[in-house]
């Protein structure tokens, strides 16, 4: 964003902002104009398996998730205001072993009172048409003590390209896409539902602080994407839009 500009009103600079604000409270009282809007949903399940090596020690993980985000769209001119009414996580489970800390065979079982997050950024309007941009945020590995943590990745869109700890996501997508789009003619239908389905595995050392650590890590996901049009005022307040609990984003 540019800098702003700052500047001294007069009088009669003071007496035309007034007015214009007097006007600009009156055509916000006016009624919201009825025009198409759709409920949104995404729904994510994935598992998958992690193996962490350092200092001699190996342990070796599992996991599911599965979450789903709910909320509404409507057209913005050319683009789309977001609103999010919902992020359930539906099933959670992690578990670790290591070796037993006095050295001897078998193993411990660990868990975590972390949790990953589904977050749904927003949906971009292309001429190849609509892009999701989503991301399950990730976790500190290994569960169990450990002088250095790492991140666990989750699921995430092609189109985040945030930075993931100088990792890129897609580099390591193995089959499938995680390239979430619909078409454009979906919203012009009563319900539209689209599944995605995509691999990811990652393995290789990384550079801890004190010594090189050795992570193996792999998911397989599964996205449902749903749209249910609409014709009329969106449910919320007087301006058709939410304010409490069905925020933009």
């Amino acid at each position: 964003m540019g800098k702003g500009l700052t500047r001294t009103v007069g009088a009669a600079g003071a007496v035309a902002g007034a007015f214009a604000g007097i006007l600009l409270a009156s055509v916000l009282r006016l009624p919201p104009e009825a025009g198409p809007w759709w409920d949104v949903s995404l729904s994510l399940c994935t598992d998958g398996d992690y193996l962490f090596r350092n200092s001699g020690k190996t342990r070796t993980g599992e996991f599911s998730y599965e979450a789903m985000w709910a909320g509404t769209m409507e057209r913005d001119q050319e683009d789309f205001l977001l609103y999010h009414i919902e992020t359930r996580t539906l099933a959670w489970r992690i578990r670790e072993k290591s070796p037993e800390a006095d050295g001897s065979p078998g193993s411990t079982e660990r868990e975590t009172a972390a949790r990953p997050v589904l977050r749904l950024n927003y949906i971009l309007r292309n001429k190849d048409g609509l892009d999701f941009d989503f991301v399950v945020e990730s976790i500190p590995i290994p569960l169990a003590p450990s002088p250095e943590k790492f991140p666990l990745f989750f699921p995430c869109s092609e189109e985040h390209v945030r930075d993931r700890s100088h990792l890129i996501y897609n580099d390591f997508v193995s089959g499938g896409s995680n390239l979430v789009r619909i078409p454009l003619d979906a919203l012009s239908t009563n319900t539209f539902e689209e599944t995605f389905r995509w691999e990811w595995d990652r393995r290789g050392w990384t550079l801890g602080e004190s010594e090189p650590v050795y992570i193996s890590s792999r998911h397989q996901t599964v996205v449902t994407v749903c749209l249910v049009s609409h014709e009329g005022v969106r449910p919320g307040d007087e301006s058709g839009r939410t304010r409490d609990g069905a925020s933009p984003g």
